[in-house]
């Protein structure tokens, strides 16, 4: 979910998809430009009663390097609906369709189109309650991409007028902003983790009583890969607004995992006025896993 800073969009996707079923055609003759939802129709199993389906799509230059281009996920539970999930039956095929998400993209000349498909996608989407086998009956499926055909009018076409937009609030920076996403991997246990700092500075409205606001916040998403019951989510978060001698701060923090029948959301909020704790609430969540 990318917010705007930098690096915050997918990198390469070799790695991702070395985990992955892949599908990969040859070097494209001419150029091939995408523009709306590529679509697959699967013809699946699955030895699990309860399992994801995802599905990346993307551009494969000569060097290897892989760009996605679009991706999508279907919890086969709701392949026919969304309202009525029905498990499924462990080795009995059944035809899906999963649309992936709109784009707009061209596959240069020589590059190629590569499918990968994987039934976990962390963390993205939560796992699945048990490591699933999906077979996919290669035969029977097919992937649909949203070809759009050149144009004698695109050689015409008007730039996009500038945007609209309200003058800005006059702000004075008092700290700048600070954004890190890294990638961890114990070497002893398998284990990977990622960590995203996000840190929205200090600053100061004058045209807006003086207020002075500040806001950061860390996220932890860690994960054993043999195991999707070791998913573990951990979210500090904190605001800060002061004007004269009047300061106020929040501070939360919320834990999230999952057992093979329940997820388990965990929270603490506190609030603090002139550096005093004046209230502190706690929340514990356990919400029964559907059609397991």
């Amino acid at each position: 979910c990318a917010f705007g800073l930098d690096p915050d969009g997918p990198g390469d996707q070799r790695g991702e998809e070395g985990g992955s079923l892949i599908f990969e055609g040859n070097p494209l003759p001419q150029d091939m430009v995408c523009l709306g939802a590529p679509e697959i129709d699967l013809v699946v199993s699955s030895d699990q009663r309860v399992a994801n389906l995802v599905a990346v799509l993307s551009d494969v230059a000569p060097d290897g390097t892989a760009l996605r281009v679009s991706y999508g996920v279907l919890n086969l539970t709701h392949r026919d609906s969304h309202a009525e999930p029905e498990a499924l039956e462990p080795g009995t095929p059944y035809r899906v369709q999963l649309k992936l998400n709109d784009c707009g993209h061209r596959f240069a000349a020589g590059h190629k189109v590569r499918l990968a498909l994987s039934t976990a996608y962390w963390p993205i989407v939560w796992p699945s309650p048990a490591p699933v086998i999906l077979t996919v009956h290669a035969g029977e499926s097919r992937l649909c991409l949203p070809n759009r055909a050149a144009s004698q009018t695109d050689t015409v076409l008007a730039d996009f007028k500038a945007p609209e937009a309200a003058q800005p609030v006059h702000a004075d920076r008092l700290k700048p902003d600070r954004f890190e996403n890294r990638f961890e991997r114990d070497v002893v246990t398998g284990r990977i983790s990622q960590e995203v700092v996000i840190d929205e500075g200090q600053t100061r409205y004058p045209d807006l009583d003086g207020w002075i606001v500040a806001s950061g916040r860390t996220e932890r998403y860690s994960i054993q890969p043999d195991d999707p019951l070791s998913c573990t989510l951990d979210i500090t978060w904190f605001e800060e607004w002061s004007r004269g001698p009047l300061q106020m701060r929040s501070e939360t923090s919320t834990h999230m995992h999952a057992t093979a029948t329940h997820f388990v959301a965990e929270g603490r909020l506190c609030a603090f006025e002139n550096g005093e704790e004046i209230e502190t609430r706690t929340y514990d969540c356990r919400i029964k896993r559907d059609l397991v």
